[in-house]
């Protein structure tokens, strides 16, 4: 029965550890935004980072590069 606790504890301090702030870091506040690309006011360069929040639907590894589609939400 111990073992059974510790080993749950464990587990959970493990997901609590794994999970984020919910909060954009602070380095990335300049950059471009999703809303920004998609409106075509600013275009991102080669090597910038994104911020891009929503849930990813499909990874397709191409031959030179890896294309990820995401479902986006609007920001609140």
């Amino acid at each position: 029965m111990p073992i059974r606790i510790v080993l749950s504890s464990v587990v959970v301090l493990l997901l609590v550890a794994c999970a984020s702030t919910g909060e954009p870091d602070p380095a990335l506040a300049g950059q471009v935004t999703p809303a920004q690309i998609v409106a075509g006011s600013r275009v991102p360069e080669v090597g910038q980072h994104l911020v891009w929040s929503g849930t990813v639907q499909v990874v397709h590894n191409l031959r030179d590069r890896t294309r990820i589609e995401i479902l986006s939400y609007p920001a609140s």
